[in-house]
């Protein structure tokens, strides 16, 4: 009976350790590239507005992001395998360039054709919705946050 009793604790004891040990980074890597790649993307633009904090910027800074969200709001962007990026603009124009999961799945980098890349961190990747935050040690940024494009 002891030994029954014993087995059992130590089936129950393992059955918990697995449910802890999680998703590892390569299978993270893998769902974010799978969601990133199986549709095109577009700016939101109010919702990057609402998580904008406009007073902790210089006028112009608020400006700029004001400008660039209504430049990108109309056009997609699209995650293509090899790690090619496709940015098309409202206008119909397109930039082509590159893209990447860092290994452990907390930074996406992205880089148009002639703009400077930059990594970007992972707050949330889902079928619905991609955030993204840069670091303010780099400078002037604002988050980057992506919602599926409807076909129009």
């Amino acid at each position: 009976m002891r030994f029954l009793v014993f087995i059992g604790l130590i089936l129950f004891t393992l059955t918990f350790q697995d449910c802890g040990a999680g998703v590892s980074d390569a299978e993270k890597v893998a769902e974010y590239q799978s969601i990133l790649m199986s549709k095109p993307w577009r700016y939101d633009e109010a919702a990057i507005l609402e998580a904008s904090d406009f007073s902790q910027m210089a006028p112009h800074q608020a400006d700029a992001i004001r400008t660039t969200t209504t430049r990108l709001a109309g056009g997609s962007i699209s995650f293509m395998p090899d790690s090619v990026l496709i940015l098309t603009l409202h206008d119909g124009s397109r930039a082509e360039g590159i893209w990447f999961l860092t290994d452990d799945a907390k930074m996406l980098y992205m880089q148009a054709s002639a703009s400077r890349g930059q990594p970007q961190y992972v707050r949330e990747i889902t079928e619905d919705r991609v955030f993204l935050e840069n670091d303010v040690q780099e400078g002037f940024v604002f988050p980057k946050i992506l919602i599926p494009r409807v076909q129009e």
